[in-house]
């Protein structure tokens, strides 16, 4: 059974990721991020959910759309502002930008931009947790479009094989940048079922649900932990914004308007919130607090990188790899 602090965690993390990217599409257009974007607005509860669960020495590796996992992990706001911006003491000195976040210290392995590629990095650090008899476990985040490389059947059949403990959770989408899923896949063809077939506990679930996440990540995880077994969580959910974009790319033809609004209509913030409150679970005062707390960090930190961005004097030198 989920606990009120549980919850309060899981809306907080989810909110600071939402006010984050949120911020960050709004800021764009003022031209001093110096790389790409793609956002993960909409898709918050999974990395909420997941990670919530990890220890802090758990490893983890993520896709180009990296940020919510990075900020679920504990990841510090400015440092990645900075390295969006190309500023030498963001997390990887302003060379990685925005699909390459690497920060150790949280257990955040890598991020890449090459479909799929983290699932290998993954299922590698997982033997490595092994030969070394080590408690901890690797976990991935990838796209239903990198379950389409051989990464993926390579790397389930081999954590299979070898009995490692690495979690694999498909933020399934339904879109692999403009190719939707049904143009992508036989009629009836299910990702988990895939995963199954390689010898891999698997289970899909609902994406924008962060209770029901929750309660099927908190098995997942202490399944992978005390058996040094593989598990697989096919997520349902999807992304508001562009593929790399800070916006909504409804006139783009692969989806439409009504597509966007039908999805933001199951917002797992939204949906949390309302939840909560109707089963008086938490008092709206608390959530209120909360609320204020996120939003006075997330702009506090925007705050701090305005200031740096004007005034290059206080020793940030953008790179400016891009």
């Amino acid at each position: 059974m989920i606990t009120k602090d549980e919850m309060i965690g899981l809306f907080k993390t989810m909110l600071t990721i939402r006010l984050t990217e949120e911020k960050i599409a709004s800021e764009y257009k003022k031209g001093y991020m110096k790389c790409p974007v793609h956002l993960y607005v909409g898709e918050e509860a999974v990395a909420a959910a997941v990670i919530r669960l990890l220890d802090r020495r758990d490893y983890v590796t993520t896709t180009h759309r990296s940020h919510g996992h990075y900020l679920a992990k504990g990841g510090d706001i400015l440092n990645l502002l900075k390295e969006l911006c190309g500023l030498e003491d963001g997390y990887t000195k302003g060379w990685g930008g925005s699909q390459h976040i690497f920060a150790p210290d949280i257990g955040i392995m890598g991020t890449s931009a090459i479909v799929g590629s983290g699932i290998s990095i993954a299922t590698g650090i997982a033997l490595g947790i092994k030969m070394k008899d080590l408690n901890e476990i690797s976990v991935c985040f990838f796209g239903d479009g990198a379950t389409e490389e051989g990464y993926f059947y390579e790397s389930l059949n081999f954590a299979s094989l070898k009995n490692l403990p690495v979690l694999y959770v498909c933020e399934n989408n339904g879109l692999a940048t403009h190719s939707r899923i049904e143009n992508r896949r036989g009629e009836g063809v299910e990702i988990y079922k895939i995963a199954a077939s390689l010898g891999v506990e698997s289970k899909k679930i609902n994406g924008n649900d962060v209770i029901e996440l929750y309660e099927v990540s908190k098995n997942a995880v202490k399944y992978v932990r005390d058996n040094k077994k593989p598990y697989f969580i096919e997520a349902l959910t999807y992304r508001w914004k562009g593929h790399v974009s800070p916006e909504e790319d409804f006139g783009e033809r692969y989806r439409d308007k009504n597509e966007i609004e039908l999805w933001k209509e199951k917002c797992p913030i939204i949906n949390f919130e309302r939840k909560i409150l109707n089963d008086n679970l938490i008092s709206k005062k608390e959530l209120e607090t909360v609320k204020s707390e996120v939003y006075s960090i997330v702009e506090e930190n925007f705050i701090k990188l305005n200031n740096i961005m004007q005034n290059k004097q206080n020793g940030f030198v953008p790179v400016t790899p891009y």
